[in-house]
Protein backbone atom coordinates (compact mmCIF):
# COMPACT_ATOMS: atom_id res chain seq x y z
CA UNK A 1 0.00 0.00 0.00
CA UNK A 2 2.82 2.33 1.15
CA UNK A 3 4.46 1.65 -3.16
CA UNK A 4 1.27 2.43 -4.04
CA UNK A 5 0.67 5.98 -2.44
CA UNK A 6 4.67 6.40 -3.48
CA UNK A 7 4.42 5.37 -6.65
CA UNK A 8 1.15 8.10 -7.35
CA UNK A 9 2.84 10.55 -5.52
CA UNK A 10 5.65 10.55 -7.80
CA UNK A 11 3.99 10.01 -10.97
CA UNK A 12 2.06 12.98 -9.92
CA UNK A 13 5.00 15.30 -9.31
CA UNK A 14 6.46 14.07 -12.31
CA UNK A 15 3.58 14.90 -14.51
CA UNK A 16 3.50 18.17 -13.00
CA UNK A 17 6.84 19.02 -13.88
CA UNK A 18 5.92 17.80 -17.37
CA UNK A 19 3.13 19.89 -18.00
CA UNK A 20 3.82 23.14 -16.66
CA UNK A 21 7.87 23.29 -16.89
CA UNK A 22 7.07 23.45 -20.91
CA UNK A 23 5.08 26.90 -20.42
CA UNK A 24 6.31 30.19 -19.49
CA UNK A 25 5.84 31.77 -16.16
CA UNK A 26 6.63 34.73 -14.08
CA UNK A 27 9.32 33.60 -11.38
CA UNK A 28 11.64 36.83 -9.39
CA UNK A 29 13.85 36.61 -12.44
CA UNK A 30 11.63 36.77 -15.03
CA UNK A 31 9.70 39.61 -13.17
CA UNK A 32 12.89 41.62 -12.66
CA UNK A 33 13.66 41.29 -16.67
CA UNK A 34 10.80 42.93 -17.72
CA UNK A 35 12.01 46.38 -18.09
CA UNK A 36 9.17 49.66 -17.69
CA UNK A 37 7.91 50.51 -20.89
CA UNK A 38 8.13 46.52 -21.83
CA UNK A 39 5.04 45.57 -24.60
CA UNK A 40 2.35 43.46 -23.63
CA UNK A 41 3.36 40.87 -26.36
CA UNK A 42 6.60 40.04 -24.80
CA UNK A 43 5.14 40.29 -21.28
CA UNK A 44 3.26 37.04 -22.41
CA UNK A 45 6.03 35.82 -24.18
CA UNK A 46 7.93 35.67 -21.55
CA UNK A 47 5.64 34.79 -18.40
CA UNK A 48 2.76 33.59 -19.99
CA UNK A 49 -0.87 34.16 -19.18
CA UNK A 50 -1.16 36.17 -16.46
CA UNK A 51 -3.71 35.03 -13.59
CA UNK A 52 -6.03 37.51 -13.93
CA UNK A 53 -6.37 40.99 -15.59
CA UNK A 54 -7.76 43.49 -13.54
CA UNK A 55 -9.44 46.79 -15.55
CA UNK A 56 -8.78 49.71 -13.19
CA UNK A 57 -11.20 52.63 -12.94
CA UNK A 58 -8.19 54.95 -14.54
CA UNK A 59 -8.62 52.85 -17.57
CA UNK A 60 -5.14 50.78 -17.06
CA UNK A 61 -4.59 47.53 -16.61
CA UNK A 62 -3.54 45.38 -14.00
CA UNK A 63 -1.60 41.72 -15.08
CA UNK A 64 -1.11 39.87 -12.38
CA UNK A 65 0.84 36.39 -11.91
CA UNK A 66 0.73 34.34 -9.25
CA UNK A 67 4.14 32.58 -8.15
CA UNK A 68 3.60 29.42 -6.27
CA UNK A 69 6.09 27.08 -4.64
CA UNK A 70 5.20 23.80 -2.56
CA UNK A 71 6.94 24.04 1.05
CA UNK A 72 5.47 20.74 2.20
CA UNK A 73 2.53 18.16 1.99
CA UNK A 74 0.06 20.99 2.80
CA UNK A 75 1.83 24.12 2.47
CA UNK A 76 3.12 26.55 -0.20
CA UNK A 77 4.63 29.91 -0.36
CA UNK A 78 2.93 32.41 -2.72
CA UNK A 79 4.61 35.44 -4.33
CA UNK A 80 2.06 38.23 -6.12
CA UNK A 81 3.54 40.06 -9.47
CA UNK A 82 0.86 42.83 -10.63
CA UNK A 83 1.98 44.47 -13.18
CA UNK A 84 0.10 47.40 -14.51
CA UNK A 85 -0.30 48.28 -18.14
CA UNK A 86 -1.28 51.50 -19.86
CA UNK A 87 -1.94 51.79 -23.80
CA UNK A 88 -0.16 48.22 -24.40
CA UNK A 89 3.09 49.01 -22.17
CA UNK A 90 4.32 48.05 -18.93
CA UNK A 91 4.38 50.93 -16.55
CA UNK A 92 4.43 49.88 -12.76
CA UNK A 93 5.97 46.85 -11.17
CA UNK A 94 5.36 45.48 -7.85
CA UNK A 95 5.92 41.90 -6.01
CA UNK A 96 4.84 40.91 -2.65
CA UNK A 97 5.51 37.81 -0.28
CA UNK A 98 2.82 36.26 1.21
CA UNK A 99 2.97 37.08 5.24
CA UNK A 100 2.97 33.61 5.87
CA UNK A 101 2.82 29.99 3.83
CA UNK A 102 -0.53 29.48 3.10
CA UNK A 103 -2.66 26.00 3.76
CA UNK A 104 -3.69 23.80 1.13
CA UNK A 105 -4.62 21.45 2.89
CA UNK A 106 -9.02 20.34 2.74
CA UNK A 107 -11.04 19.86 5.80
Amino acid sequence: MKNKKLTHWFFGILSSILFTGCQPSMTRVSFEQIPIGAPVASLKEQAGDPYEIIQEEDGSQKYRYLERTQIGPTTIDQTTYDLKVVNGQVVYKECRQADRPLNISTP
